[in-house]
């Protein structure tokens, strides 16, 4: 039997100094674990933060492990995008700053300076085609509704655009689908969006809520004379570009200076599409595009446009009703064109279709060009009353808006007219006053006004139409 030695140093003294450094190092992570615990409720996404210390290190994403992008200093403001995330005893949120790099931060080193509005998911504050306006510094786009789906960009305070869909209940908020006017699209939280124009309703009245526009003729002093002519100011100006051919600099300094859109058919007359699928135009390209960005206003691209017709070098059947072009290839083809413009957040890209597909075949349908969503801003018809025979407004468009509604996208009629005859005045007036106001989606609408050698598709082919085009404008 063993007997205790109470000659030996007491084998408990020697676990002491371990006890002790245990506790002293509980007493002080126990606050901080307890602050890290109701930290998670600190913030919320909108809320603007100051940062509290000297400097404070902006990373790549959320932990001391993640790559350091830069610094931000004492007093430094921004708005929470996202967040929470945990990792190394912080919470950390992504932090819109004011100035500077943006990034994670850990929330220890923040205050709160403006708190986000409470959404009231239970009332709706728009309807589809409404117009918005963003209400707080920057607001997340996301892919889908809920603040767990992902982020596709960012729009700053001020920002404006169309609602195209929802709402949808996620995390305590009403989320929108808006097609901004420049940037990223996609669903944001109704609680950030004010209302600046309400959707145009269905019945007699003017289209004072939607976006139009006219092509007047590609020489700059065209539009003057036709906004001289009606007495308004348009939003949309059409430009036809043929390949090769330069950023149309002059017009767009006009456009610009003015506040109003450039509408670009972009048009390969002297390029098949085979060569410019094997990149033979990418140096043209790139530098439109470059171009583009760099004049920095709104732009709507429409390359190919009607290429479910029998009369251009880029659609899917030439004069004779035989096959030219695969739907493969003219998708390629506007993949290409598309992506060069990834960088211009001034640039829209707009399907155009015509009204009815000639030959009017399934292999000609207009859906088989269709790119993609990834690859459509827009979508859009043009189409014309030729007179012989006479076309009411829903004859020429109601079959092709019905194609165009499964998009779920804004819908334009990007080239429209009506040939001289005893009702264009009644054409006019009941189809862009009343008829085109009942199309789910649409959101604006551009008139051809040429005299061709065919048809004279202007608004003063006769005094009754030009008042009936003036009574319907805004």
């Amino acid at each position: 039997m063993q007997t205790e030695n109470f000659n030996q140093p007491n084998r408990l003294l020697l676990y002491v100094p371990v006890f002790i450094a245990a506790i002293i190092f509980f007493a002080h992570t126990l606050p901080q674990a307890i602050f890290d615990a109701q930290a998670a409720d600190k913030f919320k996404i909108g809320d603007t933060v100051t940062v509290t210390t000297t400097s404070l290190n902006v990373r790549a994403d959320a932990g001391t492990n993640a790559r350091v992008l830069g610094a931000q200093k004492i007093n430094s403001s921004g708005v929470i995008t996202a967040g929470p995330k945990s990792a190394n005893g912080f919470n950390w949120w992504q932090i819109n700053y004011n100035s500077g790099i943006d990034g994670w931060s850990a929330d220890s080193y923040l205050r709160l300076t403006v708190a986000t509005p409470v959404a009231q998911p239970a009332g709706t504050k728009f309807k589809t085609q409404d117009r918005v306006r963003i209400n707080t510094a920057a607001l997340n786009v996301r892919s889908n509704a809920g603040v767990g789906s992902s982020i596709l960009g960012t729009q700053r305070l001020n920002s404006t655009g169309t609602v195209v869909s929802g709402p949808r209940a996620a995390n305590g908020y009403n989320w929108w689908q808006i097609n901004y006017d420049l940037g990223t699209d996609g669903w944001s939280a109704e609680a950030f969006l004010d209302k600046i124009a309400t959707a145009p309703a269905a019945g007699p009245g003017s289209s004072t809520s939607l976006l139009w526009g006219a092509y007047a003729g590609n020489n700059p002093g065209n539009l003057e004379e036709f906004e001289r002519l009606v007495g308004k100011s348009v939003d949309i100006q059409t430009v036809f570009v043929g390949w090769n051919d330069p950023f149309p600099r002059e017009i767009g300094f006009r456009l610009k200076r003015d506040g109003k859109t450039m509408l670009i058919f972009w048009e390969p007359y002297s390029a098949s599409l085979e060569a410019i699928n094997a990149g033979r135009s990418d140096e043209y390209i790139a530098t439109f595009a470059a171009q583009a960005k760099e004049y920095g206003a709104p732009i709507i691209m429409s390359p190919l446009h009607e290429m479910n017709g029998n009369w251009n070098p880029w659609g899917g059947y030439g004069f004779d009703d035989r096959p030219i072009n695969s739907p493969s290839l003219i998708i390629a083809v506007w993949k290409r064109m598309h992506d060069a413009f990834l960088d211009a957040d001034n640039v829209k890209f707009a399907w155009a279709v015509n009204n009815v597909s000639v030959p009017n075949i399934p292999a000609n349908a207009a859906s088989v060009y269709y790119p993609g969503d990834a690859y459509v801003d827009y979508v859009g018809v043009d189409g014309f009353n030729f007179g012989n025979p006479w076309q009411d407004f829903r004859q020429v468009f109601d079959e092709s808006m019905k194609e165009m509604e499964k998009y779920n996208k804004p819908i334009y009629l990007f080239s429209l007219a009506s040939a001289p005859g005893p009702d264009k005045a009644e054409w006019i007036k009941e189809g862009l006053g009343t008829i085109i106001k009942q199309y789910p989606n649409i959101a604006g609408w551009v008139w051809f006004n040429q005299n061709g050698p065919d048809r004279n598709w202007t608004i003063n082919s006769d005094t009754a139409s030009l008042e009936a085009f003036k009574s319907i404008i805004p």
